[in-house]
């Protein structure tokens, strides 16, 4: 299953991008990045993610409108969130706009993983519908 699970994350610090894509590169997943909204859409349309990570800040559109866009394309798309600040509040929002889950920064690789693999459960319960 994860030989061909396609990831896309998406974060304005390369670093953080780049540590995470090599985790799950060596899971066996295909892993592509975007640091902006714009590029996060574009790239979503050409490589056609199972799962995007996606930052609550970034530059460009913001989060919840990529969010709304994934959900409108393709809504099988699971969105895990990542944010370094996160309150229910905000949990609620993306969760009604329909993110899976929020992860609070700094990521922990094997809970995003975790996370990941609880996600594709969802999705293949939401395809199987």
């Amino acid at each position: 299953m994860t030989r061909s699970l396609k990831i896309l994350i998406v974060d304005d610090e390369p670093k953080a991008c780049k540590n995470l894509q090599g985790f799950l590169e060596k899971k066996g997943c295909q892993v592509q990045t975007a640091s902006d909204g714009n590029e996060a859409m574009e790239k979503a349309r050409k490589f056609h993610p199972q799962v995007i990570l996606l930052d609550i800040l970034m530059p460009g559109p913001q989060s919840l409108d990529v969010l709304r866009w994934v959900k409108q394309w393709k809504p099988e798309v699971e969105v895990i969130m990542t944010t370094a600040v996160i309150s229910h509040e905000t949990q609620e929002k993306f969760s009604r706009a329909g993110a899976y889950a929020c992860l609070q920064k700094p990521l922990y690789f094997e809970l995003v993983w975790e996370t990941v693999q609880q996600a594709l459960k969802h999705q293949k319960s939401f395809l199987s519908r």
